[in-house]
């Protein structure tokens, strides 16, 4: 081809212009090319729309767009990323431009390549110099170990013990500070070389660590719904008991105090009960062990923190213990330094809260007339008139200014190899009744030892002792019978000390209640030992191991004696009971863990075992001719000797799994999975299953949601799990033998199968569904938490009926289902941060119960209640569509006003009733009143419950006030079967003065047309009815504590680091309608979720005012 071309020029050219055109030809193309060149890189159009793009991705979609390859360094771009690329019909230099305007980068163009290189650095030769200083709260307390290092390199260290630092920098340098529980803190480096660094509190904690099943994790890392107490939250009420610490702290925990006796129960419900059978306190897990002894052994100036976990996500890996749920405890532990010394001590005086409003002598003595009247006997020998007593029992059997005293002394201290943490504690709680008390001595030792960088241990040590003693409640209980004591009579104790005899009855005169609570002797001991030890196994970066055991034996004695001398018909008795138990455990965790800077990983796996043996022995003997031997000769009494044995034994074989995924600290996913086999359970379902996924979507870090500036942190959470309830007896699933006494040729004792067995018998479940946001503003000043919950507890374990050709009378099955939904709220405030501060803390909760099913019946009677002047009948039950333990009986319409009322009106069958008497409504009409007519009266779960804390402080100066709240419960005050019987054999309350009265021509007294308050009347039949329910809710200023801390200059001088002094009061003032009963927060069956909300002359709360000092040194 070449050849033709040659040929055919030279046919009509020289070969001088041939080689003139042949150059000017190739001057032309190589021109054309090159301008393509430049065209193409130029002219092509880029059209993108990229967030949060890496470097790496960028080059890729424009390498698609236009063709180009793209030459890079992977050292040169690293993880480089920008957070928005936006171009549409761009060329590529001008998309470079822009892309590299922030980027230590430069590029060129070659052909079809673009070459990226990093920008040439001019070096100048940097003045480094040494920047000291001291970081410290806004308390000035210096901060121990927070962390400074500079910012875009590896320099940096922590403060030593006093809060300094020393680090390397050069001006315009960034120094980053930082410690947990503090928002971060950037400062640039100027001329100075001194700095004091001020670090405040991070309202929101996001990076507060806190615990968690077999683990521990950050705040802002969490996928579930927890809940946590800080010691400072502990501390600002004197208690004698961690469950008090918790109540209004936490949203979705209902805390009760059931009753104002030292040493009294305390109610705790997460997200409402949901058995009916078995026990609905959650699981309380210290320092990673579980116990079944509660808070009682543990000293509250110990505890470093509590964790509630409420949902499943966070609750399905404790397995069948986790239904009602879990309760974290730590207790403190050692830090590196030289030895502290902390002092704790306060001194408190008790008071009745207020006393029960009751009738004068004369008022009894006139009701009493009436009542005498109105069956047609004689009244009264005395004139109300004339009657010289008015005897007030309240105040004879309440004293004023009951002491309480706790003291606290712990040592704390370090190095690299050793961190300990050891104190001693006692307490001493007196009564409001003279013979009641509760005491208290507790040692506890923390240890950990470093052997290696490798290895580490530790053992915790707990050993408790405390002594109780008691006065009996209810019916026959000496609150409820000295409130309904006459006035017109005198208790009288002759120069002795001893109560007065009647020489006729035998009793001591005038009462004897009082006698009866100070005279019996009801003591309770309780010694336990909690020791449990670790070893901790580094085993690589990120992957750990870990086993540790716990071994916990407790020793309780009871003794009670009921003196002769109280009664006259020697009706003394006595009982001795002791109980011993040993639960161990052992549980071996691997954990690992990987971070990267966009995902992070972990991993854990575990075992545990658990066992627990006990024994109970108890011997009980009455009608004793003397008093001299008390509870410790039971033998000598006139009548036969009761004696009583058992022995238990179970044991847990548990394997579990979590694990967790973090994208780009955006999404969050957790997992977990148990496997939990009970010998508790039938031989056909010895397993259960229980497993978790949780979810949550951290929209904070998101480069949309940070334009906007507004939120600090934003988080939402969504968690799905199941977890079981174990709470029943060792052998519920077994048949159990019993002797009986058979007169069958000679009395003799035999051994018959008293309980069939079931082995079908299975764990309770509850499935529950939560969905939460966290929420926080303003740097973390303003924080906010919401979750809704649904919980569907299933195979309730209940006692089915069996027929009676069966030979049994019930047998344990899985029957039944309750419901609980429920909103909670909590929102925490720094107001104030400068000088003076005020931070506030509050909460609040909302939770529906229902139950759902019964397994065929529509109802079960739960509670009954009937005297010789009642029919209560069934006054609890649990009824499908109703919450659980609603309160039954009838509706009042009224009080009967005239003779044709009560003949129009329905009446009790068998009983005459008058003008004056209760008007119940015939629910349905048939003409008599009936249990057919019993209704649903009052519910004893609050609609809403929470609890606010504002604090304040200026300078040296603190103060705490602390409210909490319940709305919407009802109390049956059972007491008023006696306190309201209208008979006139007892004192009244006081509301009894607007009674009915039938007007008197004879005397002119025009009577009183009550509705409300039924007449007087000896013998009068009462029913269980609503005129016996009253409105639970209060609100109370739980505690007010004013503290005041020296000047440290002062101190130092007296080589004491802090001195404070407080003053506190308790239960000031407390708002509620509740007029029958000492207080609100009451409930007779104590811990019990049937039957919560009765009040039968229960022990008062009390109000305390406390004087105490903080000592460290």
């Amino acid at each position: 081809m070449y050849k033709k071309i040659i040929s055919f020029c030279c046919n009509d050219l020289s070969y001088t212009s041939f080689r003139f055109f042949v150059k000017m030809k190739i001057i032309v193309v190589l021109s054309l090319l090159c301008f393509q060149v430049q065209v193409r890189a130029g002219a092509q159009t880029v059209n993108l729309e990229l967030k949060n793009v890496s470097l790496k991705e960028l080059f890729t979609q424009l390498s698609i767009q236009t063709g180009y390859n793209f030459l890079y360094e992977e050292k040169d771009i690293g993880d480089a990323r920008l957070s928005l690329v936006s171009f549409k019909n761009s060329d590529l230099r001008n998309v470079l431009e822009k892309c590299f305007s922030d980027q230590a980068l430069t590029y060129r163009i070659e052909k079809n390549t673009v070459i990226i290189k990093r920008k040439a650095v001019n070096l100048q030769p940097v003045q480094k110099k040494t920047i000291t200083g001291k970081i410290v709260d806004d308390k000035g307390e210096p901060l121990i170990g927070a962390a400074v290092k500079v910012k875009g390199s590896s320099k940096g260290g922590l403060t030593d013990l006093n809060g300094n630092f020393k680090i390397d920098a050069s001006n315009g340098d960034i120094l980053v500070f930082t410690y947990i529980g503090f928002i971060q803190q950037e400062i640039k480096v100027g001329e100075s070389s001194s700095l004091t660094v001020t670090l405040q509190q991070d309202a929101a904690k996001l990076n507060e660590v806190v615990v968690v099943g077999y683990g521990t994790a950050l705040k802002s890392d969490l996928t579930t719904s927890i809940s946590s107490i800080s010691q400072a939250d502990i501390m600002k009420t004197p208690i004698t008991s961690l469950e008090q610490a918790l109540q209004g702290n936490a949203a979705g925990v209902l805390v009760t105090n059931t009753s104002g006796e030292p040493g009294g129960d305390v109610s705790i419900r997460i997200r409402g009960g949901s058995s009916i059978k078995a026990d609905n306190e959650p699981l309380l897990v210290i320092d990673g062990f579980t116990s079944d002894e509660g808070f009682s052994s543990l000293n509250p100036a110990d505890i470093e923190s509590i964790e509630v976990l409420k949902d499943a996500g966070a609750t399905a890996i404790f397995g069948s213990r986790g239904a009602n749920g879990v309760i974290m405890v730590t207790t403190k532990a050692g830090a590196k330094g030289k030895p502290k010394v902390r002092f704790e001590s306060y001194y408190g005086l008790q008071y009745l809260r207020r006393k029960l409003p009751l009738l004068n002598a004369s008022e009894l003595a006139q009701l009493a007339n009436e009542a005498r009247e109105a069956v047609g006997s004689s009244p009264n020998t005395l004139r109300p008139d004339t009657i010289p007593t008015n005897r007030d029992w309240q105040d004879l059997l309440f004293r004023r200014g009951a002491p309480q005293l706790n003291n606290t002394l712990t040592i704390s201290g370090g190095d690299d190899k050793l961190k300990y943490y050891v104190s001693a504690n006692y307490i001493d709680q007196q009564g409001l009744i003279v013979s009641s008390y509760f005491t208290r001595a507790s040692l506890r030792g923390n240890l950990d030892f470093n052997l290696n960088k490798s290895i580490s241990t530790g053992i915790r040590i707990n050993l408790s002792e405390y002594n109780k003693r008691g006065v009996e409640v209810g019916d026959n209980g000496s609150i409820l019978r000295a409130n309904a004591a006459n006035p017109y009579k005198s208790g009288l104790i002759d120069p002795s000390g001893s109560f007065m005899i009647d020489p006729e009855t035998g009793d001591p005169i005038g009462t004897t209640e009082l006698a009866k609570a100070q005279e019996t002797i009801d003591k309770n001991k309780n010694i336990g030992i909690l020791t449990n030890a670790y070893l901790k196994i580094n085993i690589m970066k990120g992957l750990s191991f870990r086993s540790s055991g716990t071994y916990n034996p407790t020793y309780k004695l009871a003794d009670f004696y009921f003196p002769n001398t109280i009664k006259g018909d020697k009706v003394s008795r006595a009982s001795e009971q002791m109980k011993q138990a040993v639960k161990w455990s052992n549980d071996n965790v691997l954990t690992y863990n990987k971070s990267s800077k966009i995902h992070s990983y972990g991993l854990t796996l575990g075992q545990e075992i658990t066992g627990s043996m006990g024994n109970d022995f108890k011997a009980e003997g009455s009608d004793y001719a003397t008093d001299i031997f008390g509870y410790y000769n039971l033998g000598s009494g006139n009548a036969m000797p009761a004696i009583s044995s058992s022995a238990t034994k179970y044991s847990l074989l548990s394997f579990f799994g979590r694990a967790t995924y973090n994208y780009s600290n955006r999404y969050l996913f957790a997992f977990t999975y148990r496997a939990d086999g009970s010998s508790k359970f039938g031989e056909n379902n010895r397993w259960g299953y229980f497993p978790s996924a949780s979810f949550a979507w951290r929209a904070s870090n998101e480069a949309f949601i940070k334009k906007l500036n507004l939120f600090y942190d934003l988080k939402f959470r969504a968690t799905y799990g199941v977890n079981g309830s174990d709470r029943i007896s060792a052998y519920s699933s077994q048949a159990l033998y019993s002797s009986i006494a058979t007169a069958i040729g000679g009395i003799g004792t035999g051994t018959v199968i008293s309980r069939m067995a079931n082995k079908d018998l299975r764990w309770e479940k509850t499935a529950e569904t939560d969905l939460g946001i966290d929420v926080a503003f303003l740097k973390g000043r303003l924080s906010l938490t919401g979750d809704y919950y649904l919980k569907n507890t299933t195979d309730l374990l209940l006692d089915f009926a069996l027929p009676a050709a069966s030979g049994y009378t019930t047998v344990a099955k899985n029957i039944g289902s309750v419901r609980n939904e429920g909103y909670e709220l909590g929102i925490t405030s720094n107001n104030l941060i400068k000088k003076f501060k005020w931070t506030t803390s509050f909460n609040a909760a909302i939770n529906r119960n229902k139950v759902t099913d019964l397994g065929g019946p529509s109802e079960i009677s739960a509670i009954s209640n009937s005297s010789a002047n009642t029919k209560f009948g069934n006054v609890v039950l649990i009824r499908v569509g109703e919450p659980l333990g609603v309160f039954y009986g009838h509706r009042v319409a009224g009080v009967f006003q005239t003779q044709a009322e009560v003949d129009a009106g329905a009446k009790i069958p068998g009983v005459t009733t008058l003008p004056g008497f209760f008007r119940y409504v015939d629910t349905d009409n048939s003409g008599d009143i009936t249990d057919a007519d019993k209704v649903i009266i009052g519910n004893p779960q609050p609609k809403w419950n929470g609890g606010m804390t504002n604090t304040f402080s200026y300078k040296n100066i603190d103060l705490s006030v602390f409210t909490v709240f319940q709305q919407g419960n009802d109390i049956l005050n059972t007491s008023g079967t006696m306190l309201l019987n209208m008979s006139g054999d007892n004192n009244q309350l006081a509301i009894v003065r607007d009674r009915w009265r039938a007007p008197n021509p004879e005397t002119g007294d025009p009577g009183n047309p009550s509705n409300t308050i039924p007449r007087a009347y000896k013998g009068y039949t009462a029913l269980m009815s609503d005129f016996y329910i009253e409105d639970g809710s209060y609100f109370r200023v739980k505690t007010v504590t004013l503290g005041y801390s020296l000047d440290k200059k002062l101190l130092s001088r007296m080589k004491i680091a802090n001195l404070r002094f407080y003053v506190s009061g308790t239960n000031l003032l407390t708002a509620t309608s509740y007029y029958g009963g000492y207080d609100p927060e009451v409930s007779i069956q104590g811990k019990k979720s049937v039957g919560a909300g009765m009040d039968n002359g229960s022990y008062p709360t009390t109000k305390m005012y406390t004087f105490g000092l903080n000592a460290n040194f």
